[in-house]
């Protein structure tokens, strides 16, 4: 993975210098966060921390940049997991700022919002669950394994169109697969959008 962020390095200038600002952007924080999930970084100290808190922090930014979009929290009060603040805030905001796009593609219904997004997470048998899910237009099931690769995007509107830069999604398979040593499943959602599944087990 490393030599990935090393040859990136080097392909922003040239090769990349034709994407948008947001791909760019996206890109550089990606990189800006290497030393975190580099598979041969030095071990970083682990602490616990309160999930909850940190997801009502990110819902609360996102609601401030998605305000047409109605996000719903369910979750079990002090929820605590170990690892690292920035890892389970990039994590979590991914995520939820993935599904809030999605969701802000769907037109409004009787002059009200009607993108939704969904955040659930808690205990679960062998660790920590955190569930994701939006009601925007999805994506074939065929497609969804492959939306952890760099720079494909799980977000499309009218017609088509690719939406996003394509690296949320792969800097929180990264995270969860490497750092937790966890696993991260996408799939459809009843209501036409995408959820996609954490869990971080117990050290």
């Amino acid at each position: 993975l490393w030599e990935f962020y090393r040859a990136a390095k080097h392909l922003v200038p040239a090769e990349l210098a034709k994407g948008t600002a947001k791909k760019m952007s996206r890109l550089q924080s990606m990189l800006d966060h290497g030393d975190m999930i580099r598979s041969d970084a030095p071990p970083v100290r682990s602490q616990r921390l309160d999930l909850s808190e940190i997801v009502e922090e990110v819902v609360g930014d996102a609601q401030s940049k998605w305000p047409s979009v109605s996000f719903i929290v369910s979750g079990q009060p002090r929820v605590s997991t170990h690892g690292t603040e920035m890892s389970l805030r990039i994590l979590v905001g991914n995520l939820v700022a993935n599904a809030a796009e999605s969701a802000s593609t769907r037109p409004p219904m009787e002059g009200h919002s009607s993108g939704q997004v969904l955040v659930g997470f808690g205990r679960a048998e062998n660790g920590l669950r955190i569930s994701v899910s939006d009601n925007g237009p999805g994506r074939p099931e065929a497609d969804i394994s492959g939306l952890f690769y760099p720079f494909v995007s799980s977000k499309r509107v009218d017609g088509g169109k690719r939406v996003g830069g394509g690296l949320g999604l792969y800097i929180c398979y990264t995270i969860v697969r490497q750092y937790y040593s966890g696993s991260i499943t996408g799939r459809k959602s009843s209501k036409g959008g995408l959820i996609f599944d954490v869990l971080i087990p117990d050290k």
